[in-house]
């Protein structure tokens, strides 16, 4: 229901700024967009950057998007990809000028956001001739590209890449999700990621990051809070699943290989949210992004990407 293999004819219609989307060591595209960076010199401090919650839920605004999005959260019920759960945190406004930044969220249901993020290339004729899916529809009818004004449910997500070693020999976790999940289903992805579930007890996004990804990180994984150092590197809008919000981040840890190697055998033969992982070198002479082996997903490849540069900070 994802089909980003005409993606460049999308860049190019709707998200002309290429260089904005740069990121890595190698400045690839990354098909993400409005990237706020929280380190080097320009960037944006996460623990500066206030959390307005807003507590009436997020309603859809166009009716023929409304039931396209009832049908594709029945049918991934149905398919055992969906299930009941806490509300998810959607962002209604992200004021990064303003003094304090601030980032002003309120609660969605997590089927208005796989309902229609996840199933954006999905052909439906409610969209007409010249639309035929959801992507086209929204993004040709959006004049504005805030959060407030769009289609689509914005729900926040929060990922990570796990990384061990010293300095002259870095690696990182990536992991194949499973077919089960409600997106990016049997691709690599980063270490743990996930939707952020609704909460007012947060008074930063960085506390708000870290405290979403130490859930992900235990649940996915089966290591401990008091066992992982989280550090946010960005938030971006990610292009392929509709323009929704993403924070990403490094995870660290003191463990030692074999002990994460039992930790994720354990949580992979529970039926966990993967069935193979990976450990991709990640320092000066490398990059997990080259001749790993494994085709990264665009989550994968973005969160790299950014370790690269907050790693290795460009002169």
């Amino acid at each position: 229901m994802l089909d980003c293999t005409y993606l460049l004819e999308i860049l190019r219609r709707y998200y002309p700024d290429r260089e904005s989307r740069l990121a890595g060591r190698q400045r690839f595209d990354s098909e993400y967009w409005d990237i706020v960076r929280f380190f080097g010199d320009r960037g944006l401090r996460p623990d500066r950057v206030e959390i307005v919650c807003f507590g009436e839920q997020w309603r859809h605004k166009d009716p023929l998007v409304e039931g396209f999005a009832f049908g594709i959260a029945g049918r991934l019920r149905a398919e055992g990809r969906l299930h009941d759960g806490p509300l998810t945190m959607a962002v209604c406004q992200a004021s990064w000028d303003a003094r304090p930044p601030r980032l002003v969220v309120c609660p969605a249901h997590y089927e208005d956001l796989a309902g229609t993020c996840f199933a954006l290339d999905l052909p439906d004729d409610r969209f007409g001739p010249e639309a035929r899916s959801l992507r086209e529809y929204y993004l040709s009818r959006q004049q504005t590209r805030d959060y407030g004004s769009s289609l689509l449910c914005a729900g926040l997500g929060v990922c990570g890449m796990l990384m061990i070693g010293q300095r002259g020999y870095r690696q990182v976790l990536t992991v194949r999700r499973c077919g089960h999940l409600a997106s990016l289903e049997d691709s690599w992805g980063p270490a743990a990621a996930g939707a952020v579930d609704w909460r007012t007890d947060c008074a930063t996004l960085e506390e708000l990051a870290v405290k979403s990804l130490t859930n992900e990180v235990q649940e996915e994984l089966g290591l401990r809070s008091d066992e992982v150092t989280i550090t946010p590197l960005a938030m971006a809008r990610e292009i392929c699943r509709g323009d929704k919000p993403q924070v990403f981040c490094l995870i660290t840890t003191d463990l030692a290989l074999e002990e994460i190697t039992r930790r994720l055998t354990a949580r992979m033969q529970s039926g966990g949210e993967f069935d193979r992982w990976r450990w991709l070198p990640i320092d000066a002479g490398s990059t997990a992004l080259e001749d790993s082996g494994v085709e990264l997903n665009h989550e994968a490849r973005m969160n790299i990407g950014l370790l690269e540069e907050y790693l290795v900070p460009h002169p």
